[in-house]
């Protein structure tokens, strides 16, 4: 209870958070030509549009959302309790940045959550299931483009071994970074009008498919590798996390399934903003894989490193651990960090004066 509380206060009450934050709090208070609270995705809208009834601000919006996401995380972190003391640290510490910034984007994913945590369990009855659909579904009354996520899981808790091995999916990972061009995505283009189906709102991707295709919104050209801490960290969870599988049940080995097949293609999404969000959601589980590593390997020590990997595991995790937390506190510019209280009477902040003109200055 206390975490919700914190969680909930500190990030509901953020000002300005992430693109996302200003673009939604405009439309809110304006019914921009985004039009998100005018006919965008139904349960997004109806939310939105009974706070505007109520005469409540946009950031009521932005508490509601911290609330469910992090509800959503508890309740999965309550089928691992083993691993639960370091759940939720790591899971703040891996993934703070993309739920910040991606806020409707993880409030569809909190309903999938949710419901995946039914199905996750060892022993499952057809009930299970069924709330796993229906918060499926109702995930996508937030967010249309989820609906690829829980088709994902569905297919990979059928798998009750490992994927692959350290060493091959170590390979794939590298192959594909030296090897992926972004202009291959193109091909798919012909076929994002399937989307246009579901919801209105894939218009705009489908209107400007060449560029999220083949990078991002913001235009900017990334690495296919990511930082070479970050490397090292995901590649000593793979091995690591791989021989944890022969100590652990099948829902351990489920997770890790899922987060191998996101570290595969980091390559892919690293260079492409549309494929990193869908990234994030198969790569998310890496808070719980890193979990049961930290408590078998450094705290309980149910299983033994020799000294010289005892010590590079703990170098590794620290320095990350660091790094991110250093970026955060104080490399990031003054209006990543504002609260409500810090407004100065505005609804949002003007993009080309903060977010914008950093991503043109890179």
């Amino acid at each position: 209870m206390p975490s919700i509380i914190i969680y909930t206060l500190n990030e509901g009450l953020r000002f300005g958070r992430g693109i996302d934050y200003n673009i939604y709090a405009k439309d809110f208070v304006y019914n921009t030509g985004n039009q998100y609270f005018e006919n965008g995705d139904l349960g997004f809208r109806y939310i939105g549009m009974l706070l505007q009834s109520l005469g409540m601000p946009f950031q009521a919006f932005v508490l509601l959302m911290s609330f469910i996401l992090i509800l959503s995380v508890l309740i999965f972190i309550r089928n691992f309790k083993e691993c639960a003391p370091f759940a939720l640290p790591l899971f703040l510490l891996l993934f703070y940045t993309a739920t910040e910034n991606l806020m409707r984007w993880f409030l569809g994913f909190s309903f999938v959550l949710i419901g995946f945590s039914f199905i996750v369990q060892e022993n499952k009855p057809i009930k299970n299931y069924i709330y796993f659909t229906l918060f499926s579904l109702l995930s996508f009354f937030f967010h249309f483009a989820i609906v690829i996520i829980p088709i994902i899981y569905i297919v990979l808790i059928r798998f009750k071994r490992p994927l692959l091995k350290p060493v091959v999916s170590i390979s794939l990972f590298v192959l594909i970074a030296l090897s992926f061009q972004t202009s291959i995505m193109l091909s798919l283009k012909e076929y994002l009008n399937v989307f246009s189906m579901l919801s209105d709102k894939s218009t705009f991707y489908i209107d400007n498919a060449e560029q999220w295709l083949t990078g991002g919104a913001s235009g900017l050209v990334f690495s296919a590798f990511p930082e070479l801490y970050k490397t090292l960290l995901y590649i000593m969870e793979i091995i690591l996390g791989y021989k944890l599988c022969k100590h652990l049940d099948n829902k351990y080995i489920i997770l890790y399934n899922i987060f191998l097949i996101g570290f595969v293609i980091l390559p892919v999404a690293n260079q492409i903003e549309l494929a990193l969000r869908y990234q994030y959601l198969i790569f998310i589980y890496q808070f719980i894989i890193l979990a049961y590593i930290i408590d078998y390997y450094l705290v309980s020590k149910r299983l033994q490193l020799n000294n010289i990997s005892y010590a590079l595991v703990i170098i590794v995790f620290l320095y990350y651990s660091q790094r991110q937390i250093r970026m955060w506190a104080f490399e990031e510019p003054e209006y990543r960090h504002l609260y409500v209280w810090n407004s100065e009477g505005n609804d949002y902040l003007d993009l080309w004066s903060t977010y914008y003109k950093d991503m043109e200055n890179k």
